[in-house]
């Protein structure tokens, strides 16, 4: 009898704290915070927060009852790891990029309220998630000829892709120009002398087929020569990837699909036809990731000398294809090396090879060329950022000889109109680059004081630059280009009008349709899968269940993207097109997740 009144209580204040914590989760959700009034408001009284209060009172109390000691602990870090993550874009979306930094007591309830909030939803989700991937039955999928790891799927799946893209290739003829791409046309035409800024390699490929078109009647049709090279590129690239799936036993249905996300998700064919070289960089990432799982799941392929000078060429075309190439090579390989030690000659060979390659073609070739060295401003667009925006909203409190120092080494005087708090480029293009390559040690030193000086604006300044990438509430990321319209613009604006190239020979208005809808960010689902957050977010999920499994050694597959991401971090903006391997890698990544061997 005193047992079942135990029970009784026992129940009736787990219940109680349930409620308790879904009101909590229900606040810190949907509450927003007033700065000018100093105060918290919710959007209305709407119906739907009674619905979701149901909804995530059930969630919560059925996501507690599972009661795996390590399940819990994996999934409470790295629901922490993502709320905080969340937490700190939000703060950026909605204060920083306003110099707005709210330190009231009243502010600081809100927001630790939102942190546990997100935690808690993320909780059940990822617990959920967790779950129901042990669930998945593997390799029980029934097999077709035409849909496996054999060379005819391989092109005939190339193929399907390439026909869904074609509408693209029509309405973009002869390719949607980025302005680096512009501006390396024009080096390539020596409208302008030759540098290194964009790699000189990139430049003299889009030199030749330009040539090559001029010798057929025009460089319109050197400029298509280009992009169906690229369109090609990406869909055998994509096609590998269905093809390495289908190797590695993942269930068709996954596998069919990723072709249809690839072949339909209109991202890929608009990115397929933008030409830039981050495109093709990020298509070589993909294969290195493919590389490097197959390492991690094939302990024989190392013996292999094919794959060697597999590894080896695509290592060698991603540094070309791309200056922070051999910076992501550089660091994946003590890693790779780590992992793969009683191989460790052929592990040296597949990176020193390509490294000394690209390091002789930067250095001598590069120099009897006479190309020129690029700028480097954009290397310091983390501390060119953090100047100008201390010198913005700490004026009145700098030193006369801190004022003095900022405006040595940012050449304006209307600094404080000129800082853009999402991009680098205004401040970058005015820095005094001599002084500075001068004086590297003494910037360092200045960067560190005012660090310690003023941390909350340092921060600001690195994560209003950075949030876009990880944040999941997609405020529009630079780079959903409106991509006719701006390639139009820009031939008009940069090129001489007697290259004649133009890109308004057709239009298809359900692409331009699409492309507006993307470019507006105003549909919710496709703003969710045409953000960057997303999936940075999903692939943090990925790796707590591979480390919840104890599959430690796939972590290697995530290391070429994830040296992507850190060392666009450091760059001056966020744009789609330089994590544009995000939306490659991801499907390979997901696979290697669900269907990991045990």
């Amino acid at each position: 009898m005193l047992k079942n009144i135990s029970n009784i209580f026992y129940n009736y204040i787990k219940t109680f704290l349930f409620l308790i914590i879904t009101v909590i989760l229900e606040l810190g959700l949907l509450s927003e915070f007033n700065f000018d009034f100093n105060d918290i408001y919710f959007y209305g009284n709407s119906y739907l927060y009674i619905i979701l209060f149901i909804a995530f009172y059930y969630l919560l109390k059925n996501t507690i009852i599972f009661n795996q000691k390590r399940l819990n602990i994996i999934t409470g870090v790295f629901s922490f790891i993502i709320a905080l993550i969340y937490i700190l874009s939000y703060m950026t979306s909605h204060y920083f990029l306003n110099g707005i930094s709210p330190s009231s007591k009243k502010f600081l309830f809100f927001i630790t309220v939102k942190l546990f909030a997100i935690f808690l939803l993320f909780y059940i989700i990822i617990k959920l998630f967790y779950k129901k991937i042990n669930n998945i039955k593997k390799n029980t999928n029934k097999e077709y000829k035409l849909f496996t790891n054999n060379k005819k799927s391989f092109f005939l799946i190339a193929l399907l892709i390439f026909i869904a893209y074609i509408p693209y290739l029509i309405n973009s003829l002869p390719g949607n120009l980025n302005y680096d791409f512009i501006v390396q046309i024009n080096q390539a035409l020596n409208n302008e002398a030759l540098t290194n800024h964009h790699p000189y390699i990139h430049t003299l490929f889009i030199k030749l087929c330009l040539n090559l078109g001029k010798m057929l009647n025009s460089y319109n049709i050197g400029i298509l020569i280009y992009t169906l090279f690229q369109v090609i590129l990406s869909c055998f690239t994509f096609s590998f990837i269905i093809y390495y799936m289908a190797r590695q036993k993942v269930e068709i249905k996954f596998r069919l699909f990723t072709l249809l996300f690839f072949m339909l998700f209109p991202i890929y064919p608009l990115y397929s036809m933008w030409l830039t070289k981050d495109i093709i960089f990020s298509l070589f990432i993909t294969l290195i990731t493919i590389g490097i799982i197959e390492l991690c799941t094939n302990k024989k392929i190392i013996k292999s000398n094919k794959y060697i000078f597999l590894m080896i060429l695509v290592f060698l075309l991603a540094m070309l294809s791309r200056k922070n190439g051999i910076y992501i090579i550089l660091i994946l390989f003590p890693f790779t090396l780590i992992a793969n030690r009683k191989n460790w000659i052929r592990i040296l060979t597949m990176f020193v090879i390509p490294i000394l390659i690209f390091i002789i073609l930067d250095n001598p070739v590069r120099k009897s060329f006479g190309v020129l060295d690029g700028s480097k401003a954009e290397m310091y667009s983390i501390s060119s950022q953090q100047m100008a925006r201390i010198y913005k909203y700490e004026f009145q409190n700098l030193t006369p000889q801190q004022k003095e120092t900022i405006e040595s080494y940012i050449m304006s005087d209307n600094i404080r109109e000129l800082y853009n708090p999402l991009i680098a480029d205004p401040i970058k293009g005015i820095l005094n680059i001599e002084k500075i390559n001068s004086n590297k040690l003494e910037l360092l030193k200045f960067n560190l004081e005012l660090l310690i000086k003023y941390p909350t604006r340092s921060i600001e300044s690195f994560l209003c630059t950075t949030y876009r990438f990880y944040y999941l509430d997609n405020d529009g990321a630079k780079g959903l280009e409106n991509f006719k319209t701006d390639s139009s613009a820009l031939i008009a604006n940069m090129l001489p009008k007697d290259t004649n190239i133009r890109n308004d020979f057709y239009n298809i208005n359900f692409i331009n349709v699409i492309n507006d809808k993307i470019y507006k960010n105003d549909i919710p689902l496709l703003s969710t899968m045409t953000n960057p957050g997303f999936y940075f977010n999903l692939l943090i999920i990925c790796l707590g269940y591979l480390i919840y499994k104890k599959n430690y050694k796939y972590i290697l597959g995530f290391i070429p993207l994830s040296l992507v991401l850190l060392t666009q971090l450091a760059g001056p903006m966020v744009d789609i097109r330089y994590v544009y391997s995000l939306f490659t890698c991801t499907p390979i990544l997901a696979a290697l997740t669900l269907y990991v061997k045990e």
